[in-house]
């Protein structure tokens, strides 16, 4: 309205510009969009996107700013060749089910780190909520093969052991993302990581390993969960469990559908780090000390992992040889 440009080709969307500005709003001249990585430090969100516009991951990372909002810091979305394969579970019902609001508005179904079986801030009424989350956004560079983005937020210091969920996202444009979880603090404590699919079919790990395959209709989307040495953790899948809520997704209020949800708990002294690895292929890990190495078909991608997340000084990307 305010450049008389349109910025979508045509579609059903032309309605509402021709409610607004009438029918020569059809008329106007479209400016093509530029898709490129963007970070909105202020508000907490941020986009990583790969050279293909379908082929990107929305992070959230910022201090809570408003009354209400859903308890999902470092929550992370990926969409990958158009499909929403990692997935923001939605709201579904606001005057529902007491225990079904709570579900999908909570730390539990989202993307992210929960300790100790805690949500991030207090829910302490509906639309309201307590001990509003600070974090802070600690990288963000966008190069030509990966963009990295970094954060750490500080919903659970107030509990015993005052700890930090740190999340680096490293996104090899435009298929393979690394997700390194490091949790800092003081005593043993129970870390959950989740990671809620797409309403694709899906196969689980038979041998109980923290593996997802997605069936998308442009091919297969894998996701693996390992520890700090590369290997591989022990892992549940639920879809469209009622008792608990576990494993739905709600596209459009008062709609859910079973998808499934995968987690991974793990009870140790801190700090813990959890390294996810999602990307078409089936990945081969190789990790020595802090180094990392993660082969994903014909490409190899090496880092370094340390304290404070990955390292972009250290990485370094080659093709693998044919055999």
């Amino acid at each position: 309205m305010t450049r008389q440009e349109r910025v979508f080709h045509r579609g059903p969307w032309d309605e509402m510009a021709v409610w607004f500005c009438g029918s020569s709003a059809l008329d106007l001249p479209l400016r093509k969009a530029n898709r490129t990585s963007v970070s909105f430090s202020h508000t907490g969100y941020h986009v990583l996107r790969g050279h293909q516009p379908e082929n990107f991951s929305a992070f959230r990372c910022g201090t809570i700013l408003d009354r209400f909002s859903q308890i999902d810091m470092l929550h992370l979305d990926v969409w990958w060749r158009g499909h929403n394969v990692l997935a923001d579970p939605g709201s579904y019902l606001y005057n529902g089910p007491e225990e079904w609001h709570d579900h999908f508005l909570c730390t539990e179904s989202h993307n992210t780190v929960q300790v100790d079986g805690r949500d991030q801030m207090l829910h302490f009424r509906k639309f309201k909520c307590l001990y509003w989350t600070r974090a802070k956004l600690l990288r963000f560079e966008d190069n030509v093969d990966w963009t990295l983005c970094e954060g750490e937020h500080y919903g659970y210091q107030r509990h015993p052991g005052r700890c930090v969920h740190r999340r680096s996202v490293l996104f090899l444009k435009d298929d393979l993302w690394v997700v390194v979880d490091r949790v800092e603090g003081s005593a043993t404590h129970r870390v959950r990581l989740h990671w809620l699919g797409g309403d694709f079919p899906y196969r689980p790990r038979a041998d109980g390993q923290a593996s997802l395959q997605l069936e998308t209709p442009d091919g297969p989307f894998y996701l693996a969960i390992v520890n700090a040495a590369g290997r591989p953790l022990s892992g549940e899948i639920v879809a469209g469990q009622d008792e608990p809520p576990r494993g739905w997704l709600s596209r459009y209020y008062a709609e859910k559908v079973p998808v499934p949800s995968l987690s991974v708990e793990v009870s140790e002294r801190l700090p813990l780090t959890l390294v996810s690895i999602l990307g078409p292929h089936v990945p081969s890990v190789a990790v020595s000390g802090s180094s990392w190495s993660v082969m994903s078909r014909d490409r190899i991608l090496e880092f370094e992992v340390a304290g404070d997340g990955i390292q972009p000084h250290s990485l370094k990307l080659t093709t693998a040889p044919v055999a």
